[in-house]
């Protein structure tokens, strides 16, 4: 199968921490959730200082940055690079250097103690350690803080300093206090606290109880973080959907509503994604506001993206057009 882009894989792992298997709905919090923070003041009117950078964001720019730097090539045969054989008609990403930094591996290889299965898709660090590949069996590997965590012959993901990230779970484990299950992925900060997790154990966190089979996350405080819902789920005075994520304090920092909302004098439709800063304003907002068919039933849609300042007042404003070249296919009977 063709490689994909560098950079598409390097988010994979990023992308994963959001995926969770259909689970049992959680218990909505009622509308006077003890789970809402104590109002904050409105902030007096004034200069707004500047928000600070979004981490995921510069993340990605700077694997957008790196890949470019890197050469792609598709050898005709199976070449070796050091160690590793890199698959013959796939592509392979090397960096200024020469250092392979991307390809398939023809043969199962050893690279750092990492035992890489055959086949695997495979990205390197600058050091030459792999960063995510699928390893040929299940590994026991430490990570940052020095646990050690029983991972499946499956994705992995490694930090430059070798380091675990990210893997399916082996089997059940409690890591940092939490119940995790087996057979789903967990991933780690950098400095080894728990990131992410699928619970195996019910846990309660903004006065919700989470059931065994939710998808929860932390941030490197161990603070809550997040969680991944299937239902709609009251929260704060909104009914969200999908990914739910809070800032270290508790308040909200991103949602996906379930239902309309009015906010900040504004209509947002079931769909928008909202983002908050900490002290619980509104800091930019994306929705649908128009769909439809062309006349070959190729589909389109008109996507806002509205940002505001400090006091709510909408600073930015754009409309993304899209339209698919071709209408879907019927599905096959």
């Amino acid at each position: 199968m063709p490689s994909a882009p560098l950079f598409m894989r390097s988010i994979l792992a990023l992308s994963l921490l959001a995926c969770a298997a259909p689970e049992p709905p959680a218990t909505p919090a009622p509308p006077a959730s003890p789970s809402i923070p104590e109002a904050t003041p409105s902030r007096p009117l004034g200069a707004c200082p500047p928000d600070p950078p979004d981490k995921h964001e510069e993340l990605l720019a700077a694997m957008r940055r790196e890949e470019a730097t890197h050469t792609h090539v598709v050898p005709d045969h199976d070449t070796p690079f050091g160690a590793v054989v890199c698959k013959a008609k796939q592509g392979v990403w090397r960096d200024p250097t020469g250092q392979v930094r991307a390809c398939t591996v023809a043969r199962a290889v050893t690279v750092s103690g990492v035992d890489i299965g055959a086949g695997a898709y495979t990205l390197f660090h600058a050091n030459g350690h792999p960063f995510q590949t699928h390893v040929a069996h299940p590994i026991t590997w430490k990570t940052a803080a020095g646990v050690s965590v029983p991972c499946a012959g499956d994705f992995v993901v490694f930090s430059e300093a070798g380091a675990l990230e990210h893997c399916k779970l082996q089997r059940p484990m409690v890591l940092d206090g939490i119940s995790c299950r087996a057979g789903e992925d967990v991933a780690f900060h950098a400095g080894g606290r728990l990131w992410a997790a699928t619970i195996d154990a019910p846990v309660t966190a903004l006065g919700i109880t989470f059931p065994a089979g939710r998808r929860l996350s932390w941030h490197e405080d161990g603070s809550f973080e997040g969680v991944y819902v299937t239902e709609p789920l009251a929260i704060q005075g909104f009914v969200a959907r999908s990914e739910v994520k809070v800032h270290p304090n508790g308040k909200l920092a991103e949602i996906d509503l379930a239902e309309p909302a009015d906010l900040a004098g504004q209509s947002f439709p079931a769909g928008a994604k909202l983002r908050f800063r900490a002290d619980g304003t509104l800091q930019r907002a994306d929705y649908v506001s128009k769909r439809g068919f062309m006349i070959h039933g190729e589909p389109w849609s008109d996507t806002v993206h509205l940002t505001f300042d400090c006091h709510e007042k909408v600073v930015g404003s754009r409309t993304e057009h899209f339209q698919a070249e071709h209408a879907p296919h019927p599905p096959k009977r």
